[in-house]
């Protein structure tokens, strides 16, 4: 990746900061991605099959203003870190559902080597918003949307748990700490886009932290999370009436935009 796809994924997610391999900087650009890039499955749902490559991550994402699934996200952020000096890997990782795993490669995130290994996941899926230690006996619990987030064993394997104020902990991910290939998440990339078995294709989702909270645009539902709000009015939910309306607020909201 050169300077000049550098300068334009930097104004794509309005980041001005060091680029320097440090874990100050691997925080800020972890954060930039999460408040400029949303989680969305529209091509699954419009039938546009995509490319499994970074450069068609880095088109996506940065040249049509778009957002992405975990590996579109996670692929782009893999190859900035690159290009930027950073020792990272790409990760599998298996979502919890019950006692239920689903299959390897399911979700991709990443690990980042600087003094320590972190993990990191900028799918924009109300995951942790900063590097997490990859340490399972220092047991480092993080905060964020109103939920802890910590990572511990489950099954036998590394897996972040997740608790809020109404669910005790509970593990959300199985983490493969093995480096993987961009090559080996192609059968699950073409399960997502192609399979009505996906979860990925089960409705229209747009999702997308704020300074204060969340974004959602779940079908004609547009959910508003501002957790600096009393619990009486943090949560706010308009229906949207026509597919007009539906187009507006995705440019408005999130930046994206398709023709009418």
């Amino acid at each position: 990746m050169g300077s000049t796809q550098l300068t334009a994924f930097f104004e794509r997610v309005h980041y001005q900061g060091s680029t320097e391999p440090t874990l100050e900087t691997l925080k800020q650009l972890q954060r930039a991605f999460l408040l400029a890039v949303p989680f969305e499955n529209l091509d699954m749902l419009f039938e546009e099959h995509r490319e499994l490559s970074f450069s068609a991550f880095y088109e996506k994402i940065v040249v049509e203003q778009r957002g992405g699934n975990s590996y579109e996200c996670n692929g782009l952020f893999y190859s900035i870190l690159k290009a930027l000096g950073f020792d990272v890997a790409l990760l599998s990782a298996q979502m919890v559902t019950g006692e239920q795993l689903s299959p390897e490669f399911d979700h991709m995130m990443l690990r980042v080597s600087l003094d320590k290994d972190y993990l990191v996941d900028v799918s924009n899926v109300q995951l942790c918003p900063e590097p997490l230690l990859l340490d399972i006996d220092k047991a480092c619990e993080y905060h964020a949307e109103r939920s802890s987030f910590k990572l511990a064993l489950y099954q036998g394997q590394p897996a972040l748990f997740f608790k809020t104020p109404s669910v005790d902990w509970q593990p959300r991910l199985v983490i493969n700490i093995a480096p993987c290939a961009l090559t080996d998440f192609a059968a699950m990339f073409r399960f997502h886009q192609s399979s009505n078995d996906s979860i990925l294709r089960q409705g229209q989702l747009v999702t997308m932290m704020t300074q204060t909270g969340r974004l959602t645009l779940s079908g004609m539902t547009l959910i508003t999370i501002n957790n600096d709000r009393a619990d009486t009015d943090r949560v706010v939910q308009q229906e949207l009436t026509n597919q007009a309306e539906y187009l507006a607020r995705l440019k408005a909201c999130f930046g994206i935009e398709f023709e009418d």
